[in-house]
């Protein structure tokens, strides 16, 4: 509410105003809420598309999103309802993994899908890692994490 306020105070001063986000504007952000109370208050908004964080990390993996037929699914980490999407055919994305990363480890195991998992913290930023194998995860990451699970091609 307040970032709204803010914007639409210097709208109202004749500006132009821009929210920059990192990612995509539509995928997880805050930006859509304050995008939402901007418009709502009658101001003319713009989108402008930026890159997902899964798609640098699937770059900076060097691995496709998905191939062929198979479906992707993005799912958000710290929900109630990762087992279920875990169970989704096809590839997944676990958005903002970081202090859920430990559960998140163990329900790929428990599921046999740890070995095709593969995660990336703050990709393309100062202190980006990447964590081919997740056994080697001791504490949770921060919150810009991006967890890739590919399922076998057949």
């Amino acid at each position: 509410d307040q970032a709204a306020d803010d914007i639409c105070a210097l709208l109202d001063e004749g500006k132009n105003v821009a929210f920059l986000t990192l990612g995509d504007p539509a995928v997880y952000s805050t930006y859509w809420y304050v995008h939402r109370r901007v418009q709502a208050r009658g101001y003319t908004v713009e989108i402008v598309p930026g890159v997902p964080s899964f798609c640098a990390a699937a770059a900076r993996l060097g691995q496709a999103l998905c191939e062929g037929s198979q479906m992707l699914h993005i799912i958000p980490a710290s929900h109630s309802s990762t087992k279920e999407g875990l169970a989704l055919s096809g590839n997944k994305i676990l958005m903002k993994a970081g202090k859920s990363i430990l559960e998140v480890r163990d329900l790929l195991e428990a599921d046999g899908k740890l070995d095709s998992a593969a995660l990336v913290e703050r990709c393309s930023m100062e202190g980006e890692r990447v964590v081919r194998d997740l056994r080697e995860l001791d504490d949770p990451t921060g919150y810009f994490s991006v967890i890739l699970v590919r399922e076998e091609q057949k």
